[in-house]
């Protein structure tokens, strides 16, 4: 199983089937893509949020939506793990210890969607995380790390009725990783303080919407991918996340401005700096200020519980995100 760093919000996966060059290559198009194609993003339904059969659904950074539009989306959050056990090593790698503190995490993220058509649009979206430890124990046993990523994609219409739709999209992206590991620097010096990381990866997924009337909405995702883990010698892997939600507006139907969404989410590739020994699951609560037609003002809170090699230990994360989404 690849280790996986919540420091950077994107799997330090495997080394998928292409090349480095090729994947640059795709980077490159999709990065330039949208300014060959348009100045501008043209879409013929512009400054209103995802709406089917009168229900406006409550936007949310735990599930993406189904719908091909314009928007600019920001975020920034806060998570830690909840009474966890954190095993200490011995520079040969022998479990010798544990300590009871927290992993501490903050993150904050840029995502643009710009609709060229009502049937395809491009996607570009930007992150900034960082880890540490809520004591010296900690910080020596799981190190410290900082990372950036960026994501480049297309999103395309594939199937829409009065009350449903469902799309696709194909992603590339890239994440640079700055480790400082204490613990490994004392067993092999030569190795530094600190190390860099930039691996690639891409995935493919489908999402879907459907509204079921103008107060309950149902949103869901399936995605799959590859790409390349530096801890692991760039071995090759795949991975795959599942996720729905629930969304309830009481604008329309109550003249209340508020929305809240409820939700469940799986993956192959847990967000953890620790080594995960199956599938992460993680639960989502929300509410959302859902006053403008165009706008909304979300706070994400996630639970999500990971399973560990050590000692059958689990990890429990307790986080809350804040999201703006402005849609054009």
């Amino acid at each position: 199983m690849s280790r996986i760093s919540r420091a950077t919000g994107f799997a330090w996966l495997r080394g998928c089937s292409f090349s480095r060059p090729a994947v640059t290559a795709v980077l490159t198009v999709l990065g330039l893509g949208p300014g060959l194609i348009a100045g501008v993003c043209p879409a013929e339904a512009q400054g209103q949020l995802p709406t089917k059969n009168d229900h406006v659904f409550v936007p949310t950074t735990f599930i993406p939506d189904a719908f091909v539009n314009t928007t600019l989306g920001i975020t920034i959050g806060y998570s830690n793990t909840v009474k966890s056990d954190i095993p200490i090593f011995a520079p040969d790698g022998r479990q010798i210890a544990t300590v009871t503190a927290d992993l501490l995490f903050m993150n904050g993220g840029v995502e643009f969607n710009c609709a060229l058509r009502d049937w395809i649009g491009f996607m570009a979206r930007f992150n900034a995380l960082a880890r540490s430890g809520s004591s010296t124990q900690t910080i020596l046993a799981s190190g410290l790390s900082a990372g950036s990523g960026l994501l480049l994609g297309w999103e395309f219409r594939l199937r829409e009725s009065e009350s449903s739709m469902l799309s696709g999209s194909a992603t590339v992206g890239t994440t640079s990783v700055t480790l400082i590991d204490v613990r490994s620097y004392v067993g092999n010096p030569s190795l530094g303080l600190s190390q860099s990381y930039t691996p690639l990866f891409a995935s493919i997924a489908a999402r879907y919407a459907h509204g079921f009337n103008d107060l309950v909405g149902l949103s869901a995702f399936g995605e799959v991918g590859s790409g390349e883990n530096p801890t692991d010698d760039l071995d090759n892997t795949a991975f795959w996340r599942l996720g729905a939600a629930a969304s309830f507006n009481l604008d329309q139907r109550y003249d209340i401005p508020l929305g809240f969404a409820l939700g469940m989410r799986t993956s192959s590739y847990p967000i953890t700096a620790d080594n995960p020994d199956g599938n992460s699951l993680a639960w989502l609560v929300s509410m959302a200020y859902m006053g403008r037609p165009d706008f909304a003002l979300t706070l994400d809170t996630e639970f999500e519980r990971v399973p560990i090699e050590y000692h059958d230990l689990t990890m429990s994360y307790l986080g809350v995100t804040i999201g703006l989404k402005y849609c054009f």
